[in-house]
């Protein structure tokens, strides 16, 4: 009985000198050799995943309020620009860096292109919002954006005129109107000249 009780902790003791991985990989760096006397908070190996992929990025905490988990993205590599995948957004860091002021976020990339290698850069486009049949007008036509009483100019009868709006979704080189103007208006795009209000003017289509 006391061999074999010796035998058991034999084995026992020998099962904590194996360590296994949780999943299957890819081993990008090797912090230890065979011999080393280890601790359980030393990191031992780093792996990159067999199987999808992973994009991590670290935005802003000002921007924490538009990103959720299970938000959509796309992404493409720097390297390849014209080649765009889909991620999602699986992970969201519970704290703030405080020396940066950023939260690290990570992607899921579920089918990750052939040509995404460990430490690539990537540029990330995340999906805000989406809105169907959305009334829109380029940025620059938009005055007072970002203050409380935006406007745009138009053209009512050969004249200019002031009209405030109200605004919903930006993107990229659009914004959303959703009160003040309708499909038929007549929008004035800057091009640098002051006109000040009920000037005639002529019109000419873009």
């Amino acid at each position: 009985l006391q061999a074999q009780a010796q035998l058991a902790g034999a084995r026992a003791r020998l099962a904590q000198t194996r360590i296994v991985a949780l999943q299957s990989g890819t081993v990008l760096a090797r912090d230890v050799e065979p011999g080393d006397v280890v601790q359980a908070s030393r990191m031992l190996l780093e792996l990159d995943r067999a199987v999808g992929g992973e994009l991590v990025f670290d935005p802003d905490e000002r921007n924490l309020a538009w990103i959720r988990v299970g938000q959509r993205a796309v992404a493409s590599a720097d390297a390849f620009p014209q080649h765009v995948f889909d991620a999602r957004v699986g992970y969201i860091a519970p704290s703030v860096d405080p020396q940066r002021g950023t939260v690290e976020v990570r992607l899921d990339v579920p089918e990750p292109p052939p040509f995404l290698k460990p430490d690539m850069t990537v540029s990330i486009d995340l999906t805000i919002a989406t809105k169907p049949d959305a009334l829109t007008v380029p940025s620059d036509v938009v005055r007072g954006a970002a203050t409380a009483t935006p406007w745009v100019q138009l053209v009512e009868r050969g004249r200019l005129v002031r009209r405030d709006v109200e605004l919903g979704i930006r993107g990229d080189g659009a914004i959303e109107v959703t009160s003040g103007l309708d499909e038929r208006s007549e929008v004035v795009v800057p091009d640098g000249r002051q006109l000040a209000a009920g000037a005639r003017v002529r019109t000419e289509r873009r």
